[in-house]
């Protein structure tokens, strides 16, 4: 972890002023959250921005709601920002439509992410892609980064990064020894328990889309296939959502 938090560290040292940090395509609550704790982290030395290209999901949108923490969908000119900083992505594809303005820009550009390496080199040089495919979300390569460069964290910045490792851990579905320390230290120091957290981005689903759910459950036709349970169902509407609802089920 030295040596990445000795390229943040460089990082911030060849960028003037204005950093934009951006989010992936349709950011989920671990890019955001990661991307806020970094934006409240630097926001005394540096102005900073956070970028979403295309669109938000709920939950994210819902934390940066709760959290009081602006972002900006498909931020414009680029060449105003001294420096860019990508959360929880190291595919150009995952950038949508901000895709050529990544690669056209020749300033600094840090990466952080724990997907496993798409061989693409999205950061301006090798030493400033710290991808790291051990950790379960982007807020525990944060988490250690701010801490190795004697960062202090606010209340704010602890439950932003537990909340990027309460959903990219699937709550806790999966998770390491570093996981659990950093989450213990959130709740010891916030005194916030793990529901009091989840409140921060969890949406209430519309009526409709819980309807859809319960009938796609009613209506299921179940078949055995080798060792495989294959389920069909007829809905009108929210197809995504009840086709999530039964593979969960």
């Amino acid at each position: 972890m030295k040596s990445k938090s000795n390229a943040f560290a460089l990082f911030l040292s060849q960028t003037k002023s204005k950093i934009l940090i951006l989010c992936h395509a349709g950011a989920d609550v671990d890019s955001f959250s990661a991307a806020a704790c970094l934006k409240l982290a630097l926001g005394k030395k540096f102005s900073v921005t956070i970028g979403v290209p295309d669109h938000i999901n709920l939950s994210a949108k819902s934390l940066s709601q709760s959290m009081k923490i602006p972002f900006i969908i498909n931020p414009k000119n680029f060449s105003q920002f001294d420096g860019i900083i990508l959360t929880d992505l190291n595919s150009a594809e995952m950038l949508g439509s901000l895709k050529q303005e990544i690669l056209s820009f020749k300033k600094p550009i840090l990466v952080i992410d724990h997907h496993s390496n798409s061989n693409e080199l999205l950061a301006s040089s090798k030493e400033f892609s710290l991808i790291d495919d051990s950790r379960v979300s982007t807020n525990e390569i944060v988490y250690e980064i701010l801490k190795e460069n004697n960062y202090s964290f606010s209340n704010e910045m602890l439950l932003l990064i537990a909340s990027g490792i309460i959903t990219d851990s699937a709550h806790f579905l999966v998770g390491n020894a570093e996981t659990f320390s950093i989450m213990a230290e959130v709740l010891r120091k916030t005194k916030k328990s793990i529901p009091e957290i989840v409140s921060l981005f969890s949406v209430q689903r519309d009526l409709g889309e819980r309807i859809a759910k319960l009938k796609s459950a009613q209506r299921v036709k179940i078949y055995k296939v080798n060792e495989f349970i294959v389920v069909t169902t007829d809905i009108g509407s929210f197809e995504a959502t009840a086709a999530s609802a039964l593979v969960k089920l």
